[in-house]
C-alpha cells in the first residue's frame, strides 16, 4: 500500500535508492510491543536508536510496509499482536538510510 495524497493504494512502493550508503545493510530484528488496544512501540535491535510509537493498527501496517517487510510477515505480526502483547520479526535487513527514514 502506498499513500498518495492521503489515499491508500494497494501496490508495492519502491523506495528510491541512493548512493553507496543504501547498500550498507544492518541485520537485526524488529520488536513490536502493543501497549494498549491501539498503540504500538516499535524498535529494531541490535542497532536501533530507541523506539517509535505508532497509534493505530493501520499505521503499524503502513510502517512495516515502508520497511519493505513482505505482506505475509506483516499479516503474521498483526495477527500475533491481536492476541499477544509482543512480537518479533526476525532476520530483518534494512539499509542505514531506510532506518533513518523510518525513525529508527
Amino acid at each position: 500500500m502506498c499513500r498518495n495524497n492521503g489515499v491508500l493504494r494497494r501496490r508495492r512502493c519502491v523506495p528510491a535508492t541512493g548512493p553507496a550508503v543504501d547498500r550498507v545493510l544492518r541485520q537485526g530484528r524488529l520488536w513490536i510491543r502493543r501497549s494498549d488496544s491501539a498503540t504500538y512501540d516499535v524498535m529494531i535491535r541490535p542497532s536501533g536508536n530507541g523506539d517509535y510509537r505508532i497509534t493505530t493498527e493501520e499505521s503499524l501496517r503502513m510502517f512495516l510496509w515502508d520497511a519493505a517487510i513482505p505482506l505475509a510477515r506483516i499479516d503474521e505480526a498483526i495477527a500475533a499482536l491481536r492476541t499477544h502483547a509482543e512480537h518479533e520479526i526476525l532476520n530483518l535487513r534494512l539499509s542505514v538510510d531506510r532506518m533513518r527514514a523510518l525513525g529508527l
